[in-house]
């Protein structure tokens, strides 16, 4: 593990409509979607003018159907998942003081089922790439206190002149320009 860290442009994704009811699986790489079922979530807030709004098929587990297999008595409103590794999905409910656990793998179907969800979808393609660069992450966390893992960052001209002093890597400086960082 460590710090990957990215510079992205983000565009609008010219003509939505042509991913309206589509499965995500059939959308080109570089096209991406978040839920907007709870709205936008915090590390989408810079992008949210980029978004563009949708409705497509989701895979997602069948709550029911997990809790009445394997969590049947527990509280309903205690069952999470707790873990996400792999294919291994881990969930948890309470049932009196104890702690029921089961562990699914995503390629069992039969708690698997699909519905219509509303996503923003963008365009995202990758400008600049490090890996465990902390004082490019410095440059950012010093110049934005919203920085923060998995969050898109808008890159400013004083950010950009900084990390390409920094690294020497060059690239054009324009609208648009992201970081973003995954450890």
């Amino acid at each position: 593990m460590g710090l990957d860290s990215y510079i992205f442009k983000i565009r609008k994704v010219n003509n939505p409509e042509q991913y309206d009811g589509k499965d995500r699986q059939s959308w080109p790489d570089n096209t991406i979607g978040v839920s907007l079922e709870n709205g936008v979530q915090p590390e989408f807030a810079a992008i949210a003018h980029l978004l563009s709004k949708i409705s497509t098929k989701e895979k997602v587990w069948d709550l029911d159907k997990i809790y009445k297999d394997y969590f049947d008595g527990c509280d309903r409103d205690s069952m999470q998942i707790t873990m996400i590794y792999g294919k291994e999905h881990h969930f948890r409910a309470k049932k009196g003081g104890e702690t029921v656990s089961a562990v699914l793998e995503n390629t069992q179907e039969e708690y698997i089922k699909e519905r219509m969800a509303a996503m923003g979808i963008f365009e995202e393609t990758r400008i600049a790439y490090w890996r465990k660069d902390y004082d490019i992450q410095r440059v950012i966390y010093r110049n934005d206190n919203r920085a923060d893992n998995t969050t898109y960052i808008p890159l400013t001209r004083e950010m950009y002149d900084e990390i390409v002093k920094l690294c020497g890597k060059r690239f054009e400086f324009e609208e648009d320009l992201y970081y973003f960082e995954w450890y």
